[in-house]
């Protein structure tokens, strides 16, 4: 996260480390690409990783995109979550 602040200037924070530990689960349940990976060289890994991995964005987007439209649309799933997350 710092190297990303550092560079970016992106102002991430430790909760932002959720996202990426997200995105690393996502790629390591990616079958097709542990097989990529025992069948390639580093080099020719990469070439399919690239893809996979902006699939993997795009999925949690979507995800996100899904649960905070939820959370906005439906009043009894907010009151639900908002009740859990009150101490």
């Amino acid at each position: 996260m710092d190297k990303l602040n550092e560079l970016f200037g992106a102002e991430l924070t430790d909760a932002d480390t959720l996202t990426f530990v997200q995105l690393e689960e996502h790629l390591a349940a990616d079958a097709r690409l542990a097989q990529q990976a025992q069948a390639n060289d580093a080099e020719h890994y990469a070439m399919g990783f690239g893809p996979a991995f902006d699939d993997a964005v795009i999925d949690r987007v979507l995800k996100n995109q899904h649960l905070f439209t939820k959370l906005q649309d439906d009043p009894r799933f907010r009151t639900l979550v908002a009740d859990y997350m009150r101490p």
